[in-house]
């Protein structure tokens, strides 16, 4: 009983003195499993996720990759600049493989059931290079981060499913609206202008009148 608290406080001051300020790997792991579980919205899990990373690693930069389709796009980033991601150009991505990526010190494919969903990749300062700890600690990120990452490329997908949705009425609606103007607008115009002819005609030469009139019936039928 007088052991346990004593051995608290040394590993708290050994922590203190091998980690500094950061949180031990242990506290990273347990505060994004605590976290993610619903503490965030779809929108923030991946910025939360990429702080989260580089807080427990002393990375200079994390990113967390989504890959859509055959290709990776880059999700979230920290530190991410005020918010203002930069663009930028998707990784193909095929057979489920992880490609290489730029500009990074180490990167984790995250999975779920065997399906590449994405990557955490992160960036390290020089006097601080990636070692085997925070190389399991962000191997143990990735692999509770394959549920999210699912979640969150469900609702990517299903955004962009709405998109195109949109497009799609916007497109039928300008087609429809040529289709008028085009067509039925055309043969109401030329059937008025029928119609005033048979006025100018019906008592100077009523054969001829009739048979405008009976054309005018046909204009107007397929109007």
């Amino acid at each position: 009983m007088a052991f346990q608290p004593v051995r608290e406080r040394v590993q708290h001051l050994a922590n203190r003195l091998v980690y500094g300020k950061r949180a031990t790997p242990y506290e990273v792991v347990s505060s994004f499993a605590d976290r993610v579980g619903g503490t965030y919205s779809t929108e923030d899990v991946l910025p939360r996720m990429a702080q989260i990373v580089a807080a427990g690693t002393g990375a200079a930069r994390a990113d967390v990759w989504l890959r859509v389709g055959t290709e990776l796009r880059l999700a979230a980033r920290w530190p991410d600049d005020d918010g203002r991601l930069a663009p930028s150009p998707g990784l193909p991505s095929a057979d489920d493989e992880l490609p290489p990526i730029a500009g990074a010190d180490g990167a984790f494919p995250v999975r779920h059931r065997g399906e590449l969903l994405g990557a955490i990749a992160v960036a390290m300062p020089p006097a601080e290079p990636l070692d085997l700890t925070k190389d399991k600690l962000i191997a143990d990120m990735a692999a509770q981060a394959g549920l999210v990452l699912r979640n969150v490329r469900l609702i990517e997908e299903l955004r962009a499913s709405r998109e195109r949705l949109v497009f799609a009425q916007d497109a039928e609606r300008r087609r429809i609206e040529r289709n008028i103007h085009d067509g039925a607008q055309q043969q109401l115009v030329a059937l008025a202008v029928r119609m005033r002819l048979v006025g100018s005609i019906l008592q100077s030469d009523a054969g001829k009148a009739q048979e405008v009139l009976a054309q005018a019936e046909g204009d107007l039928t397929e109007a």
